[in-house]
This record gives C-alpha cells, sequence and structure tokens, in this order.
C-alpha cells in the first residue's frame, strides 16, 4: 500500500488524481496541505481533509511514500525538489516546472535519491488516441509523412485562477499546454521528436493581462523527416469545440484524422472509401505507470520519458520567447 500526501490545490486537474488515489485499492491518502486560503477552502469544499500544517510537516512524516502536487505552476519545482530530496516519489499536474534550469535541478535530484517522477498526462486515456495509435503502429497509413494538430485551449479569463496572469507564475503558453503534444508523439506515431524548428509566442488581442502570452505556435521534425505543427493558443471559446486536440496525420497510404471529444477515428486509404473506426479504450494510463514503475517495472510514461517531454515543452516555450 502506497502513502499519499497531497501538497496543493490550486488548479483543478489535481482533484481528478484525489479522487483516483482514493478509490485505488493499492494506495491511500495519509492528507493534504494548502497554504492559500482561498484555495485551501474551495478545496475543503470538495471533500479533500487538510491533516498537515505545513509542508514541512508532510515531508517529516515518514509513513508518506509519494507527494502530489497541484499549486501554483511557478511554485511547483521547490515543492517537486523538496520532496524527493525528502526521498519521496513525486506525481505532480503538468507542468512541474517552468525553466530548463529547474528541470535540470530536478532530474539530478531524481537520479541521487533515486525516486519515481510522474506526471498527469491525462490525454493518453483518450479512447480515440488509442485508436489512431494502434491504427499506425499496424501499417494502416503506412510511414508518416506530416502531422497537423490544434489544440487551441478556452482561456476562460475571469473563472482562472488569478495567479495564472501573475508574472513569472505560469511559465508559457506552449509550455503548459503542448507538453501533452511532446508526450503524445512518439506513442501516436511510432516516432520520437528529432528537432525543433520553429516557435512564438506572444499577447494577441488580449489586453486585460498585457504580460501574458495567450498565443502558441510551434513546428517540430520527428525523426523520420516528418514535420508537426500546429497551435496551442488561448483562442478557442470553449472546450466544446470540435477543433479541441484534432490531430491530421497524413501517411504514405492515407491519412488519420480524430478529435478529443468525437467518438471515432476517420481513416482514409487510397482506393478505399473513408471509414469511421469506433474508440477502443487505452488499458493504461499516467497513473498505473507510475505505480508500477514505483514497483520495478517500467512502462510508459516513465521519469525518463516524463524528463524529455517536458525538456521539449521547456526547449520550444524558451525558442518562442526569443522569437
Amino acid at each position: 500500500m502506497l502513502t499519499f500526501g497531497f501538497a496543493g490545490f490550486r488548479h483543478g486537474h489535481i482533484f481528478s488524481l484525489y479522487e483516483r488515489v482514493k478509490s485505488h485499492p493499492e494506495t491511500r491518502i495519509a492528507g493534504a496541505f494548502e497554504a492559500n486560503e482561498a484555495a485551501r477552502k474551495a478545496a475543503g469544499e470538495n471533500g479533500v481533509v487538510f491533516d498537515y500544517d505545513s509542508f514541512d510537516a508532510m515531508l517529516e512524516d515518514s509513513s508518506i511514500d509519494v507527494i502530489a502536487v497541484g499549486g501554483a505552476y511557478g511554485d511547483r519545482a521547490e515543492v517537486v525538489k523538496k520532496a524527493i530530496a525528502a526521498g519521496k516519489h513525486v506525481i505532480s499536474d503538468k507542468p512541474f516546472c517552468i525553466s530548463l534550469r529547474e528541470l535540470e535541478e530536478i532530474e539530478a535530484l531524481l537520479k541521487e535519491k533515486e525516486t519515481v517522477l510522474g506526471c498527469m498526462f491525462d490525454l493518453r486515456t483518450s479512447a480515440n488516441f488509442n485508436t489512431a495509435a494502434r491504427l499506425i503502429r499496424e501499417g494502416a497509413i503506412g510511414e508518416i509523412s506530416g502531422v497537423q494538430f490544434n489544440g487551441m485551449h478556452p482561456l476562460n479569463y475571469g473563472t482562472r485562477p488569478g495567479w495564472y496572469f501573475e508574472p513569472g507564475m505560469h511559465g508559457g503558453t506552449i509550455n503548459d499546454i503542448a507538453i501533452h503534444l511532446f508526450d503524445l508523439l512518439p506513442t501516436l506515431t511510432g516516432h520520437k521528436v528529432a528537432k525543433l524548428l520553429a516557435a512564438r509566442s506572444g499577447n494577441i488581442n488580449f489586453p486585460q493581462e498585457p504580460h501574458f502570452s495567450n498565443a502558441g505556435v510551434l513546428m517540430l521534425a520527428l525523426d523520420n523527416g516528418a514535420c508537426v505543427n500546429g497551435d496551442v493558443s488561448y483562442f478557442a471559446p470553449s472546450f466544446a469545440a470540435p477543433s479541441y486536440w484534432r490531430f491530421t496525420i497524413g501517411g504514405s497510404k492515407g491519412m488519420i484524422e480524430f478529435n478529443y471529444g468525437t467518438p471515432g477515428v476517420q481513416l482514409m486509404r487510397h482506393g478505399c472509401e473513408a471509414e469511421t473506426v469506433p474508440p477502443e479504450p487505452a488499458k493504461n494510463d499516467y497513473f498505473d505507470a507510475f505505480l508500477s514503475e514505483i514497483g520495478g517495472k517500467k512502462l510508459s510514461p516513465c521519469t525518463e520519458e516524463i524528463l524529455q517531454t517536458a525538456r521539449f515543452a521547456l526547449s520550444a516555450q524558451s525558442l518562442a520567447d526569443r522569437s
């Protein structure tokens, strides 16, 4: 039985992990800590019980094996580093850090303490993604030639947490959203990301927060030479937009298209009629992989893959910030 302590509830994603740990037969929650009064009150209204007066008190609890991190993006790296230094495994909402320097420090500590890092890459559980990955793996569209994606999100300004717009706390739209892309691509296409080609971010038509970059576009190459390009800007009106995480993947024998919200994958092959392939739920997810690695067996995404994914996302953000 693995025991979890939850540190930070300033982003809604962490609540799904809280429920997952609470209901899993091989895990339990020792308690939680949140320094921000408003976030603590909101989390309490969602059933979270706070048992620790400080994060240090949580780290000193020898019964805790894992620290789950869900604070503001700009605060996460310090929490992650302190947890690893205390010998705890860590699982975090994405992103778990907002700079390459922080990433290097986290990686060094993980090696020193021989602990495991997990990240909430929940798009891996998409049935459409799982189906498309199987079709590509089976050669349904031949060799991958190119990928286009639309990852535009709604900003929901006015209801998102205020810390999003505090200087130094968000860390960039590409690092925030495109980190999912870098996680998905190797499994989806069967190819590793080889090179960042271009990236740009900026403030577009958002005068309310002039320092906040709500736009993010990027282009990269896979190890077979295929080009990947797309947009992760905060321009969508809602999560229900049909363009939400839409992928169009061209290959030597055809094309696959799908999005996150519409069940089924469109398969179009040369000389054949288009068909809709029913979605197939994924058998494992980020949490299964995390528990498995702690138990000594690596599944994807493992610590090494998570670090590489973050490195690509942060490098792309850095490139965008310089453009």
